[in-house]
């Protein structure tokens, strides 16, 4: 489907977010990336470690949002 559309991201429409699949993928990143997740053991200098986790954050942030988008309470920071 995307090579039909030439990879243009504005023209491709996303489906309803599944909070199914928002709750696992919530769980996959934070037990594979979570603040001592495997996965940031590998950097070899502090600096990239620090911008993987801050991508990493940002994305479990995006994930949790979502699986609450109904509390209007909810930082906007996870």
């Amino acid at each position: 489907m995307l090579a039909d559309h030439g990879y243009d991201a504005g023209a491709i429409l996303l489906p309803a977010a599944d909070p199914e699949l928002n709750a696992s993928a919530l769980e996959a990143l934070l037990l594979a990336a979570g603040r001592d997740g495997p996965w940031h053991a590998g950097w070899s200098d502090p600096e990239t470690a620090a911008q993987a986790r801050q991508t990493t954050d940002q994305l479990a942030a995006i994930f949790f949002r979502e699986q609450h988008s109904q509390d209007q309470e909810l930082p906007f920071e996870f």
